[in-house]
């Protein structure tokens, strides 16, 4: 399974004081290894547009697939998913 990610800046008009990435694309792709394992290959890319100070571009680069995954393993334990 393959889950295409895709921003759309344009959706809700900009608000003062909150940054807008203007390009952002991402997959997720899924396959089962067997009954209890699934490999995940995760693929991101955003360009916050020159709006974004580099040391904050950086903290996320790092920081935002880590905590993604981690939240998953979180949420895909719940009951309703087993």
């Amino acid at each position: 399974m393959k889950i295409i990610v895709k921003g759309f800046p344009d959706y809700i008009s900009e608000n003062l004081g909150i940054v807008r990435i203007p390009n952002s694309f991402g997959t997720w792709a899924l396959t089962p290894i067997d009954e209890l394992k699934t490999e995940l290959i995760f693929e991101y890319t955003a360009d916050p547009g020159g709006r974004v100070p580099a040391w904050a571009v950086n903290m996320f680069i790092i920081d935002g697939p880590l905590k993604t995954l981690s939240k998953l393993k979180e949420f895909v334990k719940l009951e309703k998913y087993q």
